[in-house]
């Protein structure tokens, strides 16, 4: 009897750590999946690679489903022997790239940045990082590395090298045509200005540079009462990527324009004082531009740099002609007094003899 309830309490126990085996099985099983479905969605990819040094040939043995996401190609487009990737590198940079991933044994990091054709035929940037993994015996096993679209980091940065040598070589008014001319280039916009505060309350604006579409606009004096503008010259970042118009019905000025998306960044002195602002407006919607807002601010701060400069200038160059005035003015005094100074003297002579 005894042998009996003990056969029938292990068998029970048995029973209890089969269950609970696959419960932890099946949980397991649920987050693998889980996290499976959650990788495929991230905008990087995860790979592996074995390095054949004797062949100088690479042969992959691993790419993440999130590779989609990245490319708009499925992971099994990839081939073994990587000659998909390979053949997609842009032929500029095709030589070292394949030539860093092949030695990738001879050291344990490797960092590259290049272009690959996705499957719209358009090229992104990418950053690839791979560390070797070695064996027990410490050989060199395989590389695992991870693939992330830098695409918008490149453009902004060639944006801004873009834009420093197209500027650096001018100053003044000059400077400011050829900063609105650039930022619509880059940005494919139509309308770009930079303006300045004329009046102490800056409540009115004068464009300094103006780019209409295809040329230079004439300059142009408004009033900021219900514009956008005017959120913008109180200090405020301003975006609204359409129907801007909804938003300022009474903006005569701007419905002539007929714009949808608008974006306008103040402009600051070196005392934090608002003294014009750059604004940006479209006929179509602002859908693909908040990627160039770092470049808008670097050179809206350059802005207020040269827009200080000139005032500084202008303010010497009024203190000059004052100064002129004046002294002229003096001169004119001086002449006078030699004069009566003179007759004063023929005077006495006269009285004397």
């Amino acid at each position: 009897m005894q042998l009996e309830t003990i056969n029938s309490i292990i068998k029970s126990r048995d029973i209890m750590n089969k269950i609970e085996n696959n419960v932890v099985s099946d949980s397991l099983k649920r987050n693998q999946i889980k996290q499976s479905q959650e990788l495929s969605t991230f905008p990087v990819a995860f790979y592996t690679i074995s390095n054949r040094q004797a062949s100088k040939k690479i042969e992959l043995t691993y790419i993440s489903e999130s590779v989609k996401v990245l490319t708009g190609f499925e992971a099994s487009t990839f081939d073994k022997e990587n000659l998909f990737w390979e053949n997609r590198i842009h032929p500029d940079d095709k030589v070292k790239v394949v030539n860093t991933i092949v030695k990738a044994v001879d050291t344990p990091i490797y960092e590259l940045e290049y272009r690959w054709k996705c499957s719209d035929d358009e090229y992104k940037w990418f950053y690839d990082q791979g560390h070797i993994t070695y064996d027990y015996n410490g050989k060199p096993k395989e590389v695992a590395g991870v693939w992330i679209d830098i695409t918008d980091r490149k453009i902004t940065e060639q944006s801004i090298n873009l834009l420093i040598k197209k500027t650096s070589t001018v100053t003044g008014r000059d400077f400011f045509r050829s900063l609105v001319k650039e930022i619509s280039d880059i940005l494919g916009v139509n309308y770009v200005f930079i303006s300045e505060c004329i009046n102490p309350q800056n409540t009115k604006v004068r464009t300094l540079a103006f780019w209409e579409k295809s040329r230079f606009h004439d300059e142009v004096e408004y009033e900021l009462k219900g514009t956008p503008c005017e959120k913008v010259i109180s200090g405020e970042f301003c975006f609204y990527e359409d129907n801007v118009l909804d938003l300022y019905p009474d903006d005569e000025g701007l419905k002539s324009y007929e714009p949808k998306g608008f974006l306008g960044l103040p402009i600051f002195d070196s005392k934090k004082m608002v003294i014009g602002h750059l604004a940006v407006f479209h006929n179509e919607a602002l859908t693909d531009i908040s990627k160039y807002f770092p470049i808008l601010q670097i050179f809206a701060l350059r802005a207020g740099t040269e827009l200080e400069r000139l005032k500084s200038e202008e303010s010497l160059r009024r203190s000059h002609d004052q100064l002129e005035i004046a002294y002229e003015q003096i001169q004119d005094l001086k002449s006078k007094l030699e004069e009566e100074n003179y007759y004063l003297k023929e005077e006495i002579k006269t009285d004397r003899n």
